[in-house]
């Protein structure tokens, strides 16, 4: 439930952008209620494969938190809390698969 509620305002809708696409990955990242962001790692190719998410894309592209200096990343489909990163932050997603993270800056 917690990946369902991630978003759930009424008066307000906020999408997520594409920041980085490839041939087969795919990078989104939106902006969440209380300054939390949004991370979708998608992976269209056939076998398993690391993707990676620049932050400063993030802020380039008016998404991210420009004096973040990291952020705490959470798994939403584990539910887990995965560390904090700095810079980037990169994960192994299977074939055909989506990773989902919310980003807290920190």
């Amino acid at each position: 439930m917690s990946v369902l509620c991630q978003n759930f305002q009424p008066r307000i809708f906020v999408h997520a952008d594409v920041l980085q696409a490839s041939n087969a990955s795919e990078v989104w990242a939106g902006p969440l209620e209380g300054g939390d962001y949004v991370l979708a790692l998608v992976n269209r190719g056939d076998s398993n494969s690391t993707v990676m998410a620049d932050f400063s894309l993030m802020v380039e592209s008016g998404v991210g938190d420009i004096e973040a200096t990291s952020y705490k990343v959470r798994d939403l489909w584990a539910k887990q809390d995965v560390g904090n990163f700095a810079l980037n932050f990169s994960a192994t997603v299977g074939a055909h698969d989506v990773q989902l993270y919310r980003l807290t800056p920190s």
